[in-house]
């Protein structure tokens, strides 16, 4: 099977509008502890709606460790989109799910960045195993 390429299906709309608080990648403090983000925070007041980006199949509605409320969508071929911090969750597991979809609502209050969505694209890499890539590169530009 031929590995996903971004560049070869179409972007996908935001989960949710609202300013960048992170990026995905390492990022140095200036404390100079570093952090590596596997999504990118979208900032946006709590309760706001957060849409699927693409049709898909619930692998996960619940809990995420150290994520709290978190979606895990399966659009097939190892390609997965995650969405955490969410505040509420309105599908369940084994549910299909079409584009634009509400999954959740914003949530993130008790994080030091406040509220916000982190939003993750992992497709298969290396063996298959789903690795973490940069979302901006899989969503249409804001």
């Amino acid at each position: 099977e031929e590995p996903l390429d971004p560049s070869k299906i179409a972007l996908m709309d935001w989960p949710v509008r609202g300013p960048l608080i992170y990026n995905f990648g390492i990022e140095t403090r200036s404390d100079g502890n570093v952090f590596r983000w596997d999504g990118i925070g979208i900032q946006a007041e709590i309760g706001t709606p957060v849409h699927a980006v693409r049709s898909g199949t619930v692998v996960l509605a619940g809990p995420f460790e150290g994520y709290g409320p978190t979606v895990v969508l399966s659009h097939g071929a190892g390609f997965y989109t995650l969405y955490l911090y969410l505040e509420n969750i309105r599908v369940g597991e084994g549910r299909s799910i079409v584009e634009g979809e509400i999954l959740g609502s914003v949530g993130g209050n008790g994080t030091p960045e406040g509220p916000h969505i982190e939003f993750q694209v992992r497709i298969p890499i290396e063996e298959g195993r789903p690795e973490a890539q940069d979302p901006l590169k899989w969503l249409i530009p804001s």
